[in-house]
């Protein structure tokens, strides 16, 4: 695990060799049936945790800097997310994602 993430003004910054995946996926399931739309979330380990962030990132300088809003706990090592169904990673991907719009 890196050493370099830190939080910053409700963002926080984190090296791109701790990001897990980096995926585009079309609004269905939790998000209603828009197969035109579509959400993005990265998945990463940020201060001993596994993270997900929907939409409210970007890369810059190989760090995402990510909007604490959009973002939530997912698990505490990766096998938490690797033993996610589909389905489950979809609710939690709309999950922060509703937490970051409130």
């Amino acid at each position: 695990m890196s050493n370099m993430n830190t939080d910053i003004e409700g963002e926080m910054i984190i090296d791109k060799k701790d990001v897990i995946c980096d995926v585009k996926k079309s609004k269905t399931g939790d998000w209603g049936h828009n197969p035109d739309e579509f959400y993005y979330y990265i998945v990463y380990r940020h201060k001993g945790r596994i993270w997900i962030t929907v939409n409210g990132f970007y890369l810059y300088n190989d760090r995402y800097n990510c909007d604490r809003y959009y973002s939530r706990i997912i698990g505490d090592k990766i096998e938490d997310f690797e033993n996610m169904t589909e389905a489950e990673i979809t609710s939690e991907a709309y999950g922060a994602w509703c937490d970051g719009a409130r």
